[in-house]
């Protein structure tokens, strides 16, 4: 369902009046990056001359892009699809949104990390708490991963 929505975007974009000929610029987040590009190799394929211009970037400083720096792209692919609302609407840059595909958050270590071999799915957040155990996470400002 990813690329056929994906795609659908890209003929979009393509067929549209909007676009410098033969060329797509997708502002998108650093966690769609492999999907994206295996979505554009098919799209270029298909429709061929087309380039494709991908830009990663955390999904508010993706939206920042077009709201902020008044930048513009033909897709706009977020993390968290209640920035295009929220940063978008009122404003008009964006009318509506396309919810096509979700992801998990995963807790990642390895077999030198503290307490790597007392953790599990029942205890992970008593793990987590501990003094002596450093967490990191995205910038809130500018990734989801760093609010939800």
């Amino acid at each position: 369902m990813l690329i056929a929505v994906a795609l659908g975007g890209f003929v979009y974009a393509y067929w549209s009046g909007y676009l410098f000929p033969n060329y797509v610029t997708i502002f998108h987040a650093g966690s769609l990056s492999v999907p994206l590009q295996k979505i554009g190799e098919e799209f270029s394929h298909k429709y061929h001359g087309v380039r494709i211009a991908f830009e990663s970037s955390g999904s508010v400083d993706a939206v920042r892009k077009v709201t902020d720096l008044n930048r513009s792209c033909d897709v706009l692919a977020v993390a968290d699809y209640r920035l295009i609302p929220e940063m978008m609407y009122e404003n008009g840059y964006a009318s509506w949104v396309i919810i096509f595909a979700s992801n998990e958050m995963v807790i990642a270590y390895t077999d030198k990390s503290r307490y790597c071999d007392d953790i599990n799915s029942n205890n992970w957040y008593e793990i987590l708490s501990k003094p002596d155990v450093t967490i990191g996470r995205s910038d809130p400002d500018r990734d989801p991963c760093g609010y939800r």
